[in-house]
C-alpha cells in the first residue's frame, strides 16, 4: 500500500503574512516559558519582511524608516571602528541591541508594503495579553505570599545551566521572573515584570498593549468593556512599580481625550487615577511620599550615570563610541536612557537623525488620528525613552514597532486595508 504525502500548503500565511505578526503576540507567554523572548521577536519580523517581500514583489520604505536607515548605518560605523577597543562580551551586546533597531526597520517598511495588512488581529492580541497578564496575576499573588521573590527554569533553563551573569536579558532565557517584593511601604503587593527581563521594560509594554486594546473595544462598540479594559491596564501598570511609566502614561492618554477627543473621556482617566490615590491615603499610604521614598536611591544613581555619560559624548562627539562601555554592577555605561545611550554609541550625527525620526513618526501619526489611544501609547514610549532603553526589551521594542508602523501605514494609505 502506497501513500502520498502532500506537503502543507500555508496559502493563508501567504496571503495574509500580518497573521505572522499575529500568533507571535498571541503566544507571548509560550516563548517567556520557553527562553525564547530574546530571540523569537526577531524570528518573526524577518520572516514577516520575507513573506511581504516575496507576496508584494517589493519593499517601499516610509519617510520614518528612511531616518531610520540612516541611523543604523551612523550606528553601524561608529560600531565598526570603536568595537575593538572593549571587551568582545561588550560588543556582542551592542550587536544584539543594534539588530533592535534593524527589527524595527524591517517591521516597518514591512507593515507599509503589505497590501493584506490585518489591523484588527493586532489589536485583538494586544488585549489578549492584558487579559491574559491579570490572568496569571491572580495565580502570581498567591505565590507571592509565600516567595517574594519568584522565578522559574524555562525550558532552556531545565536542560541548560545557565552562566552566571549580571545581565537580565540573557537570564531570561532560563529563567523567568514573575516578580520581585514590591518597592517600600506597597510591599504588601509583588513587582511583577511578566515576559521581560524587567519591571520597567514590562511598564513599557503595558502603555503600548493599554492603548491598541483600548482601541480595539471602542472600534468595536463596546464601551463599557473599554472601560474595564482600562481599568485592568491602569492596575497592571501600577503593579509594574515604575514611578514614571504610570503618571506618564495617564497624563499622555488624558492629554490625548481633552485635545482630540472629548472631556468625559479624559475626566474617566482621571478619576480612576484619584480613586486609587485615595484608596491608598485610606490604608494609610502616602502615594506621594512612598513614590519620593523608594525613587530616591535610584534616581540619584541614574543622574550620576547620566552625567558619566554625557562626559563620555564630550569626548567623542561626532559619532561616539558605537557601544556602551561596562560600568557599575554590571549596568553598561549609557543605559536607562534610550537618548543618553544614542549620543554615546552614535554621538550627535546618530542623535539628530534619530530625532528626525521620532519627528517624521510624529508628522504622520497628526496626519489622521484613528487610533488615538495606540497613537497615545506611541507617544507615551518617546517620553519613557528618556529614561529607559527601547534597544534592550525585545518584546517592548517589537510591539512599539508594529504599532509605529500601522500608524503610519494607515496615515499614508488611507486605512483602505485596514480590517478595524
Amino acid at each position: 500500500m502506497r501513500y502520498n504525502f502532500e506537503p502543507v500548503k500555508l496559502e493563508l500565511i501567504k496571503n495574509r503574512p500580518s497573521l505572522i505578526l499575529t500568533y507571535t503576540l498571541y503566544l507571548v507567554p509560550l516563548w517567556w516559558f520557553l527562553g525564547l523572548s530574546p530571540v523569537i521577536y526577531h524570528i518573526a519580523a524577518f520572516v514577516y519582511f520575507y513573506l511581504v517581500m516575496r507576496r508584494e514583489n517589493r519593499i517601499i520604505l516610509p519617510d520614518p524608516g528612511f531616518y531610520l536607515l540612516l541611523f543604523l548605518l551612523i550606528y553601524l560605523f561608529s560600531f565598526s571602528i570603536n568595537w575593538f577597543r572593549y571587551p568582545l562580551v561588550r560588543g556582542v551586546a551592542s550587536i544584539y541591541n543594534m539588530s533592535i533597531w534593524l527589527v524595527g526597520l524591517m517591521l516597518i517598511a514591512a507593515i507599509y508594503s503589505d497590501e493584506n495588512f490585518d489591523t484588527d488581529l493586532i489589536l485583538r492580541a494586544s488585549a489578549f495579553l492584558i487579559w491574559f497578564s491579570l490572568a496569571f496575576f491572580f495565580l502570581d499573588y498567591f505565590i507571592y505570599l509565600k516567595h517574594r521573590s519568584f522565578s522559574f527554569p524555562t525550558f532552556i533553563g531545565i536542560f541548560i545551566h545557565p552562566p552566571h551573569t549580571e545581565s537580565s536579558l540573557i537570564r531570561l532565557f532560563f529563567r523567568a521572573r514573575t516578580h520581585i517584593v514590591g518597592r517600600g511601604p506597597l510591599s504588601f503587593l509583588p513587582r511583577i515584570s511578566y515576559y521581560s527581563p524587567y519591571a520597567n521594560a514590562f511598564a513599557g509594554l503595558i502603555i503600548l498593549l493599554w492603548g491598541a486594546g483600548f482601541n480595539f473595544y471602542l472600534k468595536k462598540g463596546h464601551k463599557i468593556l473599554a472601560h474595564i479594559f482600562n481599568v485592568v491596564s491602569m492596575f497592571l501598570l501600577f503593579l509594574s512599580m515604575s514611578r514614571g511609566s504610570f503618571f506618564l502614561a495617564l497624563g499622555i492618554f488624558s492629554l490625548f481625550e481633552l485635545s482630540i477627543l472629548h472631556l468625559p473621556g479624559a475626566l474617566i482617566f482621571l478619576s480612576v487615577a484619584a480613586f486609587g490615590m485615595g484608596v491608598m491615603f485610606l490604608l494609610g499610604l502616602n502615594p506621594l511620599k512612598i513614590f519620593e521614598k523608594v525613587a530616591y536611591g535610584s534616581t540619584r544613581a541614574r543622574l550620576q550615570e547620566y552625567r558619566d555619560a554625557l562626559r563620555v559624548v564630550g569626548l567623542h562627539p561626532l559619532w561616539g563610541i558605537g557601544l556602551k562601555p561596562s560600568y557599575l554592577q554590571g549596568i553598561p555605561l549609557g543605559s536607562h536612557s534610550t537618548y543618553i545611550g544614542i549620543l554615546q554609541k552614535t554621538g550627535l550625527l546618530g542623535f539628530f537623525t534619530f530625532l528626525a525620526f521620532e519627528f517624521s513618526l510624529v508628522r504622520e501619526f497628526l496626519r489622521k488620528i484613528e487610533f488615538p489611544y495606540m497613537a497615545a501609547g506611541v507617544f507615551s514610549i518617546f517620553i519613557w525613552m528618556f529614561f529607559e532603553d527601547i534597544d534592550a526589551p525585545a518584546l517592548t521594542a517589537f510591539l512599539f514597532f508594529v504599532l509605529s508602523g500601522l500608524l503610519i501605514k494607515y496615515n499614508l494609505k488611507g486605512g483602505k486595508d485596514e480590517k478595524a
